[in-house]
């Protein structure tokens, strides 16, 4: 992701003579060989410098492409913890940190879908209102109440070997009111 694109020196050069007035004073802005072209040269040389700078800075304060300032975004987000070991190769660990970006807006059982689809899980939600009460449909789940079968999932996963950590994640970003059931199919 570049905000900032990155010119060449005599771009910048260039840029700078621009904002100089065009009377005799400045006439040897445009020169190439110019004392004035050079100094300009010079300063523009320094840009060149920020904008590298800046590039970097952009680059690493976006979770996608970080490098330098992955360990600073695994402590802003609390890894290691229970799901993550902030062990791994460095697109592992970025991966893990966008998925622990993504955990603080998971509301609907597409999100909970798209979680585990991030960590190389597939899954489907069955509600437990839909199985736990009557009528009666089969597989039949049972529960203490028709409250808290309302108030539960069911994720059914494929046999996957993420499994471990699909679970983590989703048991971490649950809603408080909400049972969590896992069922693995082969």
């Amino acid at each position: 992701m570049n905000l900032f694109d990155r010119r060449n020196l005599e771009a910048y050069t260039t840029s700078l003579a621009r904002y100089l007035p065009n009377d005799r004073t400045f006439a040897s802005k445009n020169i190439f060989d110019s004392n004035f072209r050079r100094l300009l040269r010079g300063l523009a040389g320094e840009m060149f410098v920020v904008n590298g700078v800046l590039i970097d800075y952009v680059n690493e304060s976006y979770s996608r492409t970080t490098s330098q300032l992955i360990e600073r975004w695994e402590i802003d987000l609390g890894i290691p913890d229970d799901c993550f070991s902030g062990d791994g190769t460095i697109d592992e660990r970025r991966r893990d940190v966008i998925i622990k970006l993504s955990m603080m807006s998971v509301q609907i059982e597409d999100d909970f879908i798209a979680l585990a689809q991030a960590l190389g899980s597939t899954i489907r939600i069955e509600r437990g209102g839909d199985f736990g009460v009557f009528p009666v449909q089969l597989p039949h789940r049972f529960f203490p109440s028709a409250e808290d079968a309302r108030f539960t999932m069911v994720v059914v996963a494929n046999d996957n070997t993420n499994d471990d950590i699909v679970e983590c994640v989703l048991k971490a970003v649950r809603p408080a009111n909400v049972a969590l059931l896992f069922k693995v199919e082969n």
